[in-house]
C-alpha cells in the first residue's frame, strides 16, 4: 500500500469508472478531503455526496428510473460553490446513511446544487457517491458497490471483480439463483455481484481470510467439515436475489407504494446486516464455508490440505497464464488451492492482510485458477 494524494486516488477512480467518470473527478477528491480535516464545533465530519456529473438545469436531480425518481431532492434556488468550506458548513445536511450533498459540473466548475434522500438502491444505479467517514478518510461507491477507500494518505487499491461468466465453478451459483428469483433475467450478474459483495467486504476488513463455497454434490461434507456451525444457514444468496427483486419492481413503478418502497429498503438493510455478520466471521481463523446457493453454513472451517500442493495457474493483468508457485504464498493460499483442487466447482474466494485478493476456482480444463480480483503488487491494482 503506497501513500498517495487525493489526484492520486481521482486517477484511480477514472481509470476503474472509464467513459462513466464524470468531468472534474481531481476537484471533487481534493475538496472532499480538505474538507474532511476541518470541524464544525469541535466536531469531525461524517457526511454523504453524490456527483452525477454534468449540471442539467432541466434537471438537476441526481437519477431516475422509468420516469419516477428514486431520490427525494431539494434543490436550491442558487447553486453554491463547491470548496471545502462551504462543504463542511452544508454537511448537517447530509449525515444520514441515505443523504447526500448534490455536487454538479457546469462550465467546469463544481456547484453544490441541493440535498437529496435516497429512497432506494438498485442494481442500474451508476451514481458515484462518496462517503466522509472520518478526517482524511473517504469510501468511494459506484453502482450500489464500493470501488475504492481512502485514509490517512493511502490509497486502497481498486477491486477490479473477474465475473467468471465463462467459468464452470460458477454454474451451481447460477443454478441456485435461478430457484431463488423470477425476477432478475441475468442469474449469472447476480451470481457475479453476490461474490463480489463478499470478496469486497473481506478486502474493506483488511484483516485478510478465506470464503469456501461448496458445489452441489458436498452435501455431505458440510456436515462433517471441522468448523463452527451455525444452527441455521445464513441465507446470504437469498438475501442479495431479494434485494435485487424489490428494487426492480420498485424501480418499474412510476409511482411505487409506500409498501414497496419499505420493502426495498428493508431487504437492502437485511443483506447489509448479513454482509456484515460474514465479514466479522471471516477475521476468525480457519475458513468461512458457503453451500452454492451462498448459505452460510459454519466458519472456523479447517479445510483439508494434502501434503502435495496441486499445480496452480495465475492469470495476469494481461489476461495471459502462468504457473504460480503457491511457496510465495501462505499456509491459507496452499489450502485453499487445495479445497478447490478436490473437486470441480468448488470456488475459495480468499483476501490477504496485505492487500491482494483473489478467487480460486477450477477452470474448463480442470486447472486450478488463480485469479486476482485486487493486487497491491501490479496491474490489477492502483
Amino acid at each position: 500500500m503506497n501513500v498517495t494524494y487525493p489526484v492520486d486516488v481521482a486517477r484511480a477512480l477514472a481509470r476503474e469508472l472509464g467513459d462513466a467518470a464524470p468531468p472534474q473527478l481531481e476537484r471533487l477528491v481534493e475538496v472532499l478531503f480538505f474538507a474532511s480535516l476541518l470541524r464544525e464545533e469541535g466536531h469531525d465530519l461524517t457526511f454523504n455526496v453524490v456527483y452525477p456529473g454534468v449540471f442539467d438545469p432541466t434537471h438537476p436531480t441526481p437519477d431516475r428510473v422509468h420516469g419516477w425518481e428514486p431520490w427525494d431532492v431539494v434543490d436550491f434556488e442558487t447553486p453554491d460553490e463547491f470548496t471545502s468550506e462551504k462543504v463542511a458548513k452544508y454537511a448537517p445536511l447530509a449525515q444520514g446513511d441515505d443523504e447526500y450533498l448534490i455536487v454538479h459540473c457546469a462550465t467546469d466548475q463544481l456547484l453544490i446544487t441541493g440535498v437529496g434522500h435516497k429512497k432506494m438502491g438498485w442494481p442500474g444505479d451508476k451514481l458515484l457517491t462518496v462517503r466522509v467517514v472520518g478526517a482524511g478518510a473517504l469510501r468511494f461507491f459506484y453502482r450500489s458497490g464500493e470501488i475504492a477507500s481512502y485514509a490517512g494518505g493511502k490509497n486502497e487499491p481498486l477491486v477490479s471483480w473477474h465475473s467468471m461468466y465463462s467459468e464452470p465453478a460458477i454454474n451451481d451459483i447460477v443454478e441456485a439463483m435461478d430457484n431463488m428469483s423470477e425476477v432478475v433475467d441475468d442469474k449469472r450478474a447476480l451470481a457475479s455481484a453476490a461474490l463480489k459483495m463478499l470478496i469486497s467486504d473481506v478486502v474493506r476488513r483488511r484483516h485478510g481470510g478465506i470464503i469456501a463455497i461448496l458445489n452441489k454434490d458436498d452435501a455431505t461434507l458440510r456436515r462433517i467439515f471441522d468448523a463452527s456451525k451455525l444452527k441455521a444457514p445464513l441465507n446470504f444468496g437469498k438475501m442479495v436475489a431479494s434485494r435485487w427483486e424489490t428494487s426492480i419492481v420498485e424501480g418499474r413503478r412510476m409511482d411505487p407504494s409506500d409498501d414497496e418502497i419499505a420493502d426495498a429498503q428493508n431487504a437492502a438493510a437485511e443483506c447489509d446486516r448479513a454482509l456484515s455478520v460474514i465479514g466479522r466471521m471471516s477475521a476468525v481463523d480457519g475458513a468461512v464455508i458457503a453451500t452454492p446457493e451462498l448459505a452460510i453454513v459454519g466458519f472456523r472451517a479447517k479445510l483439508p490440505a494434502p501434503d502435495s500442493t496441486p499445480l496452480v495457474m495465475r492469470v495476469n493483468a494481461d489476461g495471459r497464464r502462468e504457473i504460480f508457485d503457491l511457496k510465495l504464498k501462505g499456509t491459507r493460499h496452499r489450502s485453499a488451492a487445495c479445497f478447490v483442487a478436490q473437486s470441480p466447482r468448488r470456488i475459495a474466494l480468499i483476501a490477504s492482510a496485505d492487500g491482494p485478493a483473489a478467487a480460486i476456482f477450477q477452470d474448463a480444463d480442470g486447472y486450478v485458477v488463480y485469479h486476482p480480483v485486487r493486487d497491491s503488487y501490479d496491474a490489477f491494482g492502483v
